[in-house]
């Protein structure tokens, strides 16, 4: 018995050190500042990878890892010469002011009320040159508390059939959770939702 538990501490410190080379060499990919310090952790995590992922919880970690770099620009090359998210802010709020003139396609909740501008130190990251910071009611339709689409009649579809439709659930801290997707009919008429 007790060369059993001498193999389970042994077995719990390797694992817990396996998880801190993890977190370590995912934090060197994330807070790398320079395109030589990014290969380089990406280099650890490679020559690494049968070891370190091995297990849900890691992938997991891997996950939310590429995740958080892609929502910051920093998961491939940014091209200068792409379009600025300038000129898709204004087509979408061009198109939205269309279809308020046009008359109940949307709601008029957006067009009558001033949107604030994102300030100075009020992003929580840096984002690429042809980036642009926006708030979710420039680029939306409609947000509002409303009643949820299956009370009103309307059925959940399957994602390749339907429109995202953000509910309180997938909101937290400054944050989207989407892995708890509610997607409704494309052509509803009954309801005006969140479209991106």
């Amino acid at each position: 018995m007790q060369l059993c538990d001498e193999l389970e501490a042994r077995q719990d410190t390797e694992s817990e050190r396996r998880r801190m080379l993890l977190l370590s060499s995912l934090n060197a990919l994330f807070d790398a500042k320079e395109p030589d310090e990014a290969a380089a952790a990406r280099e650890i995590l490679h020559a690494n990878f049968d070891l370190l992922f091995d297990d849900t919880e890691s992938i997991a970690e891997l996950r939310k890892t590429i995740l958080q770099l892609a929502v910051q620009g920093r998961l491939v090359e940014q091209h200068p010469e792409d379009e600025p998210a300038s000129v898709l802010l204004e087509k979408i709020q061009a198109e939205k002011a269309r279809l308020v003139k046009e008359g109940g396609k949307i709601q008029t909740f957006f067009s009558n009320k001033k949107i604030p501008q994102i300030k100075d130190g009020e992003a929580p990251f840096i984002i690429p040159i042809n980036w642009e910071w926006a708030r979710l009611g420039d680029m939306c339709e409609l947000i509002t508390k409303g009643s949820s689409p299956k009370w009103q009649g309307i059925n959940y579809v399957e994602e390749s059939e339907g429109i995202l439709f953000i509910t309180s659930e997938n909101v937290t801290n400054y944050d989207l959770k989407l892995n708890k997707k509610s997607m409704l009919k494309r052509n509803s008429t009954r309801l005006n939702l969140v479209q991106f």
